[in-house]
């Protein structure tokens, strides 16, 4: 081989491989749609970041990954009016920028973070009030709470039952001196007043007992 075309062919090799990755500027960036992106030169594998428009040394906006290829489909997770430049990274450091661009707004939003959920838990509502009036006492075994209830008018004292009757002097064989549990009371005589033996008054006549005679 020629001397000359030898040094010849080593300065090209030299200055391919100081060319850097290279990046093209899309021609329209619209919010959650894909974009297609086209790069190359460099060293693959290439990294891929969004960054503010102009601030080179900022922290990406949104992370595009690793690239082994020379084209990158985008689903473009940029709110609309978003001013970005595109960063291409290869592995040896070399980095390269596509032109200012902005992203254009549509109605759909699923792809941006924190954006386009469904709606929210909804929130327990404000508890009724009671009803105006005195609470009502609840009632041992009744269904729907409803209230127990007293007669108006105790039972009068001396053993009447709650009906206001007069109990019987006697009661069942089977249970002498006693009365039912609804009556509460043991009395056996009708009326306030217990059974009582009767006095001895002097002035009775007793057999075998003479009174003196009364003398003039």
């Amino acid at each position: 081989m020629h001397p000359q075309l030898t040094i010849l062919l080593g300065s090209l090799h030299l200055v391919l491989a100081q060319d850097g990755p290279t990046i093209n500027t899309p021609m329209s960036v619209v919010q959650c749609l894909p974009t297609q992106l086209t790069f190359g030169g460099g060293v693959p594998p290439y990294t891929l970041s969004a960054l503010p428009a102009g601030q080179p040394g900022a922290t990406p906006l949104a992370e595009l990954g690793s690239q082994s290829g020379t084209s990158f489909t985008w689903v473009t997770n940029l709110p609309g009016g978003t001013a970005t430049t595109l960063q291409i990274r290869d592995s040896k450091g070399v980095i390269n920028y596509t032109q200012a661009i902005t992203v254009q707004a549509s109605s759909d939003s699923k792809c941006l973070n924190g954006g386009g959920g469904g709606a929210g838990a909804g929130t327990g509502g404000t508890p009724s009030p009671n009803p105006s009036g005195p609470p009502n006492s609840t009632g041992s075994g009744t269904p729907g709470g409803s209230t127990s209830t007293t007669p108006a008018n105790p039972p009068p004292k001396g053993g009447n039952t709650p009906g206001g009757a007069q109990p019987n002097a006697t009661t069942p064989a089977t249970t002498p001196n006693t009365t039912s549990a609804a009556a509460g009371s043991t009395n056996t005589t009708n009326g306030p007043f217990p059974l009582r033996p009767p006095l001895h008054h002097p002035l009775l006549h007793h057999p075998g007992h003479h009174h003196p005679e009364q003398r003039c």
